[in-house]
């Protein structure tokens, strides 16, 4: 039977283990997304006539690490039923330039940018259809082989909506209610293509 020593040096051990890797995890830091409240869904056509969906959100990034987290890139998934889409393309606005991201430092105290996603020039178009969607951000921090999972997010296109959203210069504002805690959606009109170089670049890069 083990003496009430070799216990008390496994509980010491054990102790020890836990606060180092607690340590570790202080000091590496993970990524943190706040609460989106405004998403725009929207759609932008190439000169080819292609459609690219878009999703844009402003939202604060942060870190629990004092000396912050840089960043890869983000990305976003849409899923419908059984149909999933990866919007792969990360861009930010800065200063009033969309940038395609090639990296982003995720300080301690945060930063606050408007993140535009869209899905791929070369794969097939996405539609907005009616129905609940989930929404799905990770990270891929810098020196990491995984994806972080930043936010999971739920909200509902009806019939009226999808088939406004066929139309172009129209797209879908999601903005979050924190007294029934989910997305309200209202049809916006008019709308500015945002992202048009950065399709025409990828549209003519393949």
């Amino acid at each position: 039977m083990p003496s009430p020593e070799l216990f008390a040096a496994l509980g010491a051990a054990l102790i020890g283990f836990s606060i180092a890797l607690w340590a570790f995890r202080a000091y590496r830091g993970d990524v943190k997304l706040a609460q989106p409240s405004y998403i725009l869904l929207d759609q932008d056509t190439t000169s080819q006539g292609k459609r690219i969906s878009e999703v844009r959100l402003r939202t604060a990034l942060f870190s629990t690490s004092r000396r912050g987290v840089v960043i890869d890139y983000l990305t976003l998934w849409l899923r419908r039923g059984d149909e999933e889409v990866n919007f792969s393309i990360w861009a930010y606005l800065n200063k009033q330039c969309l940038r395609e991201s090639g990296g982003l430092m995720a300080p301690n105290e945060g930063v606050i940018l408007e993140h535009h996603f869209l899905t791929e020039t070369e794969g097939p178009e996405f539609e907005f259809k009616a129905g609940p969607y989930e929404m799905a951000i990770f990270a891929k921090p810098a020196g990491s082989i995984r994806l972080q999972k930043l936010s999971s997010l739920y909200f509902v296109i009806n019939d009226y909506q999808a088939q406004q959203m066929r139309k172009s210069a129209v797209g879908l504002c999601l903005r979050w209610d924190p007294r029934h805690r989910c997305y309200q959606s209202d049809i916006e009109s008019n709308l500015k293509p945002s992202v048009t170089p950065l399709v025409e670049e990828h549209a003519g890069g393949h």
